[in-house]
This record gives C-alpha cells, sequence and structure tokens, in this order.
C-alpha cells in the first residue's frame, strides 16, 4: 500500500529517540490540482509523492544492523542460505539469482551509508 507526501522522502529515516527506521521505496510522483480558493481561478498544480512504506525495527541503529533489518525486507535467513548453498553448487546455474541477492545487498548498504550509519 502507498503512502502519500507532500514533499521528497529519504529512502532510510532514522527516528529519533526510538528503534525505529522509516523506509520509503519504489517512489511514483504525480502532480495534483488543488481547487483554489477564489472561484473561477486556475486549479493549484502540485507534486505528490508516493512510497512503499516499511517500518523496520533493527535491535540496534548500526550501520549492520540496519542493513540486515533492509535485507529481512525481501530475504529470510532461510532464504539467504538456501541462495548461499545454491551458488556453492553451480555457479553458473544460480548466477543470476546469486547476482540479485548481492546487488539488493549492496543497496541496502549504500542506503544505510547514506542515512549517515
Amino acid at each position: 500500500m502507498k503512502q502519500i507526501f507532500d514533499s521528497q522522502q529519504p529512502t532510510l529515516t532514522l527516528e529519533t529517540g526510538s528503534k525505529k527506521v522509516l523506509m520509503c521505496t519504489n517512489e511514483e510522483v504525480e502532480t495534483v490540482y488543488d481547487i483554489p480558493p477564489v472561484e473561477g481561478a486556475d486549479p493549484i498544480a502540485r507534486q505528490q509523492y508516493k512510497y512503499d512504506v516499511d517500518w523496520l525495527e533493527p535491535e540496534e541503529k548500526t550501520k549492520g544492523a540496519v542493513v540486515d533489518a533492509i535485507i529481512r525486507t525481501r530475504y529470510s535467513l532461510s532464504d539467504e542460505l538456501a541462495i548461499q548453498r545454491h551458488y556453492s553448487n553451480s555457479k553458473t546455474t544460480y548466477k543470476q539469482e546469486w547476482d540479485a541477492y548481492n546487488e539488493f545487498c549492496e543497496w541496502a548498504k549504500q542506503k544505510a551509508t547514506d542515512a549517515g550509519l
């Protein structure tokens, strides 16, 4: 479910005084038109931002814990171990799965770094 914001959001927002981390992904921008308060005036255009939103609750607010929480939004620990087993047994057969997993892990690390961790 998309959540709507009036301004562009960073991918990760560290909530002050809490372990929670807000993760916003899959940004969609659309122009909406507000009806002006004066009759006959042109509608007022503004940008609206929609995101898929997840609240992460890492064990602590360290880079490693936040990266792990991001990874868990897509891969369970069991999934990760299966991907590693598959790749170690047949690098050519499971290369695409392995590359997608590693690309997501690198994305998660970059987002945690961008958030100041």
